[in-house]
């Protein structure tokens, strides 16, 4: 709310700057353009009731409370993690990760990775040894890489 004040405020004091700064001819269309920034800053907030923003930060507030802030924190890196090895076995080998399971440990504001698992297709099971290799290799820890049945 004092940021609604706080807005209307500085578009107050910008108008009374630029009227007094307007001289001649022109003065009449600053005033005029200044009373529309004024008539918006005073507005916005009515729109936003009606446009709904307000219910899409009371749903926000209630859905951040379901979980913890390291419940959310491991599960946006799990995600990331996921991305992650998805991403570097495709551009090394060409290979599509079928699936892949992260074992996340968060705690102390840190997030540390233990087992990972990815699974492949049964197609590309002569790179099981050069996938387990390449990912301990970048990831570290402990790196198990098994074939789709």
């Amino acid at each position: 709310m004092s940021s609604y004040f706080f807005c209307i405020l500085i578009a107050s004091v910008l108008s009374a700057i630029c009227s007094s700064l307007a001289s001649g001819g022109l003065e009449k269309y600053v005033k005029y353009v200044c009373s529309l920034i004024c008539a918006v800053a005073v507005i916005m907030p009515v729109v936003a009731v009606f446009n709904g923003d307000i219910d899409t930060k009371l749903t926000y507030s209630v859905e951040a409370n379901e979980y913890s802030t390291g419940d959310y924190i491991s599960a946006e890196a799990e995600k990331k993690v996921r991305e992650y090895i998805k991403h570097i076995v495709y551009e090394k080998f060409g290979i599509t990760v079928q699936d892949i399971s992260i074992e996340i440990y968060s705690g102390d504001g840190e997030v540390v990775v233990g087992n990972t698992t990815v699974t492949l297709k049964e197609s590309d099971g002569e790179h099981v040894n050069e996938v387990r290799d390449f990912l301990l290799e970048t990831l570290g820890g402990s790196v198990e890489v098994v074939i789709s049945d």
